[in-house]
């Protein structure tokens, strides 16, 4: 990751074997950060998102870390587990292919086995809850009390970006 990550950005990371991000470079502020902010803006993260977050960094720092929204920089990501390697800025790309190139070493069927003997169980229990979780999810984010404060919240960012 060279830039930010949060909420999807973050999601899409959590769904790697390996997270590389880079980090501060006091050339370019503010720093990057990852995390899943959706409390920020009102919403919640999905059922299977907080169970991947919790996977990776434990379950009290991903309730807190759900709870507020927090968005993490690069040593603190690194710190609680959230990322697995912070390098200089102009290191990512050079990493990623060392750390693919580690990675691929590894027979497909054994590290795909491998991964499914850790992640199999939170798979199963997503698609099971799938439709729930959706349903949930929409009366969630439909509520008038969430509109009004996304809509304060974009507001907010308009403003930051014209200011």
């Amino acid at each position: 990751m060279e830039g930010h990550a949060p909420a999807a950005g973050c999601m899409l990371a959590l769904a790697c074997h390996f997270r590389i991000m880079a980090d501060n470079d006091a050339a370019i502020p503010p720093p990057p950060t990852i995390g899943l902010n959706e409390s920020q803006f009102g919403f919640v993260a999905p059922p299977w998102l907080s169970e991947l977050m919790i996977q990776t960094v434990g379950l009290r720092v991903a309730e807190k870390s759900l709870a507020l929204g927090t968005l993490y920089t690069p040593k603190e990501a690194l710190e609680i587990g959230l990322v697995d390697e912070v390098v200089p800025p102009d290191r990512v790309l050079d990493r990623a292919h060392e750390t693919a190139a580690k990675w691929a070493k590894i027979l497909p069927a054994a590290r795909v086995a491998s991964t499914l003997s850790c992640r199999k169980p939170l798979l199963e229990k997503t698609l099971a809850m799938r439709e729930a979780d959706t349903h949930h999810f929409c009366s969630f984010v439909t509520q008038e009390s969430v509109q009004q404060h996304l809509t304060r919240y974009l507001e907010k960012l308009q403003k930051n970006k014209q200011g």
